[in-house]
């Protein structure tokens, strides 16, 4: 069964009376409803979570994967939309076509990491729709979160799940400078919360700081290589608006700049335009929200940081 999901409401009604003819085309931008599609990276995701769940043994990380295609099933039937008697564009809705097996050399670990870069995801990338932009960044970082979270109970460090630094164009150089301001502030504010935060989380505050550092400087790097003037670090921070005082609650407050990177790099995401970009960018979002989620007690989350 699908699970109920948030999405655009205002899209899928807009879209069902195009469908149905119920409110002529020229006042609602109906074009793209006359053919429905999902999103394409969506499309994408949701085949290659199909791939893992036929090809992963039973435990923690298929049940995982198991939940990324049920939620990315739900997301293609309602960009799909449904006609007037209620019932959806068989084409559309289908399931794709199935993926061929990919490298198991390190069994889950290596399905996983595949699931982040495949080609396919790639492929997605490359083409946009109409679909709703907010909510699935929203969606396919919190699918790349589950997967990271994943890959750490697979053993993987922290370190090794930071997106690799790619070439950017001008314009893409731009939307990521945007984005480096959270990391700043990050890594600010886990200096403020290091000392506060309970015990059980120290490590986690730590690890942080180290990842997003490691982050800030490949995005920094990668804006200079395209010609681009890195913007410069403030020389302190309000941190973030609305988060809680680190001296009362440390951990929610590292959770709420996790957060804050996130909802940056989901930004970055819908506004970059090369797929190497706009796949950097997700894997920045997924790592964040993967980081919101640790901070929660929410570790072991399959979809971290969907209703935020």
């Amino acid at each position: 069964m699908i699970p109920s999901l948030p999405f655009s409401r205002r899209s899928f009604l807009v879209g069902s009376a195009c469908v149905a003819g119920a409110v002529p085309l020229a006042l609602t931008g109906c074009l793209s409803v006359l053919n429905p599609s999902a999103d394409p990276v969506v499309r994408a995701a949701w085949g290659l979570a199909l791939r893992d769940v036929r090809e992963l043994p039973e435990g923690a990380a298929r049940s995982v994967r198991s939940a990324h295609a049920d939620a990315l099933a739900g997301e293609v039937a309602r960009a799909c939309g449904v006609r007037e008697d209620g019932t959806s564009p068989e084409s559309c809705v289908a399931e794709p076509e199935e993926l061929p097996a990919a490298p198991a050399d390190d069994g889950a670990t290596s399905l996983l990491s595949d699931a982040r870069s495949s080609d396919t995801l790639i492929e997605g990338l490359d083409r946009r729709s109409a679909a709703d932009e907010e909510f699935d960044a929203n969606l396919l970082a919190a699918v790349d979160g589950g997967l990271v979270l994943a890959l750490r109970a697979e053993g993987v460090d922290w370190d090794e799940l930071v997106p690799r630094a790619v070439e950017l164009d001008e314009d893409d150089a731009g939307v990521f400078a945007s984005a480096l301001s959270s990391e700043y502030t990050l890594v600010y504010g886990m200096g403020v919360a290091a000392p506060r935060v309970p015990a059980e989380y120290r490590a986690s505050t730590g690890t942080s700081a180290d990842r997003h550092r490691l982050l800030r400087d490949r995005v920094a790097s990668m804006i200079g290589s395209a010609g681009v003037t890195v913007p410069p670090a403030a020389p302190g921070y309000d941190v973030v608006d609305g988060a809680p005082d680190p001296s009362e609650s440390a951990a929610e407050f590292a959770g709420t700049l996790e957060g804050a990177c996130a909802t940056a790099w989901r930004d970055a995401f819908a506004s970059a335009k090369e797929p190497a970009a706009r796949l950097f960018a997700l894997q920045a979002a997924g790592l964040a929200q993967a980081g919101a989620a640790v901070f929660r007690g929410e570790g072991e989350s399959a979809l971290p940081g969907l209703s935020a």
